[in-house]
């Protein structure tokens, strides 16, 4: 069973009538929940700990939905790092 129709049974609607962006959006709450888990050290960010993407999908997400939890929490740091690491170059070529 995909996640859509799992939302759809869940919220008891039909599954044209599932808000995907709500789905997105948890999931995004999530990633920022979990970017506090971070290591921060000499000017440089880590990515968040497989241990606290673990715990938390599986405490607050449905087991039809953990792949794509995975992914989408993992693209979303992904992009952070990569962001962060923008920004840190910018800043050190002001100095």
């Amino acid at each position: 069973m995909s996640g859509l129709m799992v939302a759809a049974e869940v919220e008891g609607k039909d599954i044209g009538r599932v808000d995907p962006f709500r789905s997105v959006l948890f999931l995004y709450e999530g990633f920022w929940e979990l970017s506090p888990d971070r290591s921060f050290g000499m000017g440089a960010v880590s990515g968040i700990p497989y241990t606290s993407k673990d715990k938390w999908i599986n405490n607050n997400v449905d087991y039809s939905w953990h792949k794509i939890a995975y992914r989408m929490i993992g693209a979303m740091d992904a992009e952070f790092l990569a962001w962060n690491g923008r920004e840190t170059k910018k800043a050190s070529k002001k100095k």
